[in-house]
C-alpha cells in the first residue's frame, strides 16, 4: 500500500517545577505505526537532545526534530513493516533481549494487530487526501468546468471525480429512462459503482424512491426463482421443484402457471399466444353480436373494452415474442435492428449471441 500521510506521533508532556533549569519535561510517546523498539530509540534521542541543551527550553526542539527527522532517523524512508509482537523475535533471541524490547517505561505503543493498524493508516490517509482534494480546484470530467473540490463527488472505489451538477443530471436521466442498472462511475470504461449515499444526495425524494423500486424490480427479474403474479403483480417465489411450473401468490392466492401466466392447468399444455388471441377475438365478436339483447349498455361497453384491451396486450406479447430475444443476464427483451449477431443488452450491458442467447466475451464465439 502506498500512502502519503501517516497518523501523527503523539508526545504527551508534563513540566516539572524545576524545568528547564534542572530537569527535562516528563513525557510519554506513542505512535500507531511504530513498535516499542523504535519508540524506545526515539526516547533515547530525545534524552540526547536534552543533554545537548541542558538548562534551556527543549520542547520546541523536540517537536521540530520529531516532525522533520523521525522517518529518516529510523530508516523508514521507503517502507514500514507492521507485524505482531510474537513475530519480532526469532527463536535465538535471549530473555534479556526480549526484556529490553519493552524496557523504556515512557513508551506507549498502540501497534497490536497489524491488520487493524493498517486499516487505521489507510483511513487516516484517505481523510487527509480528501481534505486536500476539497481545498484545491478540480476539473470535471464531464463538463470540463473548474470548481472547488468541495463541489465535487470523489468516487472512493476508482478515485474518479465529477461535479455535483453533472452527477445529478447523470443519475436523473437514468432514473427517468429506467436504466438504473447502468448507474455507475460516469468515467468512460470505468465499472466502479456509484455509492448509494451519492445517489440519494443528487436525487429528489420521488426520484430516489423510483430508483429503489426499479433497482429492486430489475434485481428480482434476474433471479430464476422469482416470478410476478399475473393478477396482482406481486412477487412470487417459484416452487423449489424446477420441473414444476406451479406458483401461488401469497397476496391474492392465485395459482398460476409460471410458463404462460394463465390459471393453473395441471396436465394440459400451455396455450400459445395465437390461441389466446383467437379465443379473445371470438368472445369479442360474440359480445358484439349479442349487443341487441343486452339490457345494460354500460355493462356491454365495459366487457367490450376489457376484451379489446386484453386482445391488444396479447398482440403486443405476440409481436415481442416473434421479434425479440431475452437477455441471458437480466431477462430484458432485446430487438435486433441490424449488424452482426453479437448483441449488447441496453439494460445491463451483457454481451450475448443472438442465435443461441448465450453470454459471450469478444468474437471468439463465432
Amino acid at each position: 500500500f502506498n500512502v502519503s500521510h501517516l497518523p501523527p506521533l503523539t508526545l504527551d508532556l508534563t513540566l516539572p517545577p524545576t524545568y528547564p533549569s534542572h530537569e527535562p519535561p516528563c513525557f510519554v510517546i506513542s505512535c500507531l505505526w511504530l513498535d516499542r523498539t523504535k519508540l524506545s530509540t526515539l526516547c533515547k534521542q530525545l534524552d540526547a537532545l536534552w543533554e545537548e541543551s541542558k538548562g534551556l527550553p527543549i520542547i520546541y526542539t523536540w517537536v521540530d526534530w520529531l516532525q522533520s527527522s523521525t522517518i529518516q532517523f529510523l530508516g523508514l524512508d521507503d517502507y514500514i513493516i507492521l507485524m505482531p509482537v510474537s513475530m519480532r523475535f526469532d527463536g535465538a533471541a535471549t530473555p534479556e533481549e526480549k526484556q529490553n524490547f519493552q524496557s523504556d517505561p515512557r513508551v506507549l505503543s498502540d501497534q497490536a494487530d497489524p491488520v487493524q493498524c493498517l486499516q487505521e493508516i489507510l483511513r487516516f490517509n484517505y481523510a487527509k487526501e480528501f481534505e486536500a482534494f476539497q481545498r484545491n480546484t478540480q476539473e470535471c470530467g464531464i463538463c470540463f468546468d473548474s470548481k472547488l473540490g468541495a463541489e465535487f463527488f470523489l468516487m472512493s472505489e476508482c478515485r474518479h471525480f465529477f461535479c455535483q451538477e453533472c452527477v445529478a443530471g447523470y443519475c436523473q436521466i437514468h432514473v427517468k429512462d429506467g436504466t438504473v442498472h447502468q448507474i455507475s462511475c460516469p468515467d468512460e470504461g470505468c465499472d466502479g459503482s456509484l455509492p448509494p449515499d451519492v445517489i440519494r444526495q443528487v436525487l429528489g425524494e420521488e426520484e430516489y424512491q423510483r430508483w429503489e423500486s426499479l433497482l429492486l424490480q430489475k434485481t428480482l427479474d434476474t433471479m430464476d426463482d422469482v416470478v410476478w403474479c399475473p393478477r396482482c403483480n406481486n412477487v412470487v417465489i417459484r416452487d423449489a421443484d424446477q420441473d414444476s411450473k406451479l406458483a401461488q401468490c401469497g397476496s391474492c392466492l392465485f395459482c398460476f402457471c409460471t410458463s404462460c401466466g394463465d390459471a393453473w392447468h395441471q396436465s394440459r399444455e400451455c396455450r400459445s399466444v395465437e390461441e389466446k388471441l383467437q379465443d379473445l377475438t371470438k368472445q369479442l365478436l360474440e359480445i358484439i353480436a349479442a349487443a341487441k339483447n343486452v339490457r345494460d349498455p354500460k355493462e356491454f361497453q365495459r366487457k367490450a373494452q376489457l376484451l379489446s384491451r386484453l386482445r391488444a396486450e396479447r398482440l403486443s406479447k405476440s409481436t415481442i415474442t416473434k421479434t425479440t430475444k431475452r437477455c441471458p443476464q437480466c431477462k430484458t427483451n432485446i430487438e435486433k435492428s441490424e449488424g452482426c449477431n453479437k448483441m449488447t443488452c441496453s439494460k445491463c450491458g451483457t454481451y450475448f449471441c443472438w442465435l443461441c442467447c448465450k453470454k459471450i466475451n469478444g468474437y471468439d464465439h463465432f
